[in-house]
């Protein structure tokens, strides 16, 4: 019998800023080492830009020069032998405001 992936490491809730980087890590296991991909809830599993979005093949997402439309919810995806687990994170993105002091 072939077992379901199990996540070792599932990506955190994550709150970020305005143009950051962002590293985001996702570690399964399972009978035949699981592949991991990335979606986010309003795509339905269609990929994200690659040109933003770079899946690693150690299962790690960055994500160059975060957006604001950036913001929701996301789920990594892990699948061996047509068996596959979800595990599903938001993201939230701030722009960085600047006060200026009235003196």
């Amino acid at each position: 019998s072939h077992s379901y992936p199990t996540f070792l490491v599932r990506p955190k809730n994550t709150t970020a800023y305005v143009n950051d980087n962002l590293w985001l890590h996702c570690i399964a296991t399972g009978d035949r080492k699981p592949k991991i991909s990335w979606s986010k809830d309003e795509q339905g599993g269609d990929k994200l830009d690659e040109e933003r979005f770079i899946e690693h093949s150690n299962g790690t997402l960055h994500i160059k020069n975060v957006r604001l439309e950036d913001q929701g919810g996301y789920y990594c995806i892990a699948a061996n032998r047509g068996k596959l687990k979800q595990s599903n994170f938001s993201l939230v993105v701030k722009s960085k405001l600047i006060f200026v002091m009235n003196t």
